[in-house]
């Protein structure tokens, strides 16, 4: 009962343990994974944020957790798909076992509709971990949390595909594929049922620190109604370079909404 905002919730056990954490109202949920607190100070990206009006009234809320001894600060810094930097905010406090949270759209003066994504960049040596958490404002119907990456990986899988009618809910599946480096990648993606059985594929072309975002008929139409089989992310540069990828399901009338982050593959 005495919990409150900057506080947090630490787990620590003498076995491997995993964890969700479940929050939201009684109109909306979200989900997230435990977040492992890592050894050492990296670039965190969010790979997508929404905010205004964009059919629907986004808001987007960031939270950075310093789980330390030791005050820090962070840089957050704004672009958009094509890789274009749009903001830059102020060194922004982080006390010693304390957390960081900021709506979006006033951290940056937003005032109407903008989507992309965002880097959290330490001012120092300092380990630091967090999440996104994005849906319609106020007590809108759907939510939903990813936690931040410090990194991508060459391969990934997207381990489910839900797209079309199935009784009467009309499904669809979106994608985003953030390229971080300072190079431009071609990316292949390739669509897979249940079997294995290769049923299509497209090739990406992401620029420098950009990101492509697309849903998943639009981009392969031969996908206009799958349910189940698996997405595979592989960056086709010599060398191969790191991917920071993450899929959407939901549904048309947008009732409920879930981010999911692909699974690194060696």
């Amino acid at each position: 009962p005495a919990l409150a905002a900057p506080d947090f919730i630490g787990l620590r056990a003498d076995i491997p343990v995993v964890g969700c954490q479940l929050s939201g109202s009684s109109e909306k949920l979200a989900a997230i994974d435990g977040l492992c607190l890592p050894e050492a100070a990296a670039t965190l990206y969010s790979p997508h944020f929404a905010c205004g009006n964009l059919g629907v009234n986004y808001e987007t809320k960031l939270t950075v957790l310093n789980a330390t001894d030791t005050g820090t600060a962070v840089v957050i810094r704004r672009y958009g798909d094509a890789g274009q930097l749009l903001g830059t905010s102020p060194a922004l406090s982080i006390p010693a076992q304390s957390k960081l949270q900021q709506d979006v759209a006033t951290l940056f003066g937003l005032g109407g509709p903008a989507t992309g994504y965002l880097t959290v960049e330490p001012q120092g040596a300092t380990p630091l971990v967090g999440l996104v958490t994005f849906g319609e404002t106020g007590d809108g119907r759907f939510l939903s949390s990813l936690p931040l990456a410090a990194q991508g990986q060459a391969r990934s899988l997207v381990a489910h595909m839900a797209n079309g009618k199935l009784g009467n809910t009309s499904f669809f599946t979106g994608l985003a594929v953030l390229n971080p480096g300072d190079a431009a990648q071609q990316v292949l993606l390739t669509a897979h049922d249940q079997n294995g059985m290769e049923l299509a594929a497209d090739t990406l072309n992401i620029p420098a620190r950009g990101r492509s975002v697309f849903l998943l008929d639009q981009q392969m139409p031969e996908l206009a109604s799958i349910f189940g089989g698996f997405l595979l992310v592989e960056s086709l540069s010599d060398p191969a370079r790191n991917l920071i990828v993450f899929a959407l399901f939901g549904d048309q009338a947008l009732n409920f909404l879930s981010a999911v982050n692909a699974q690194p593959l060696p």
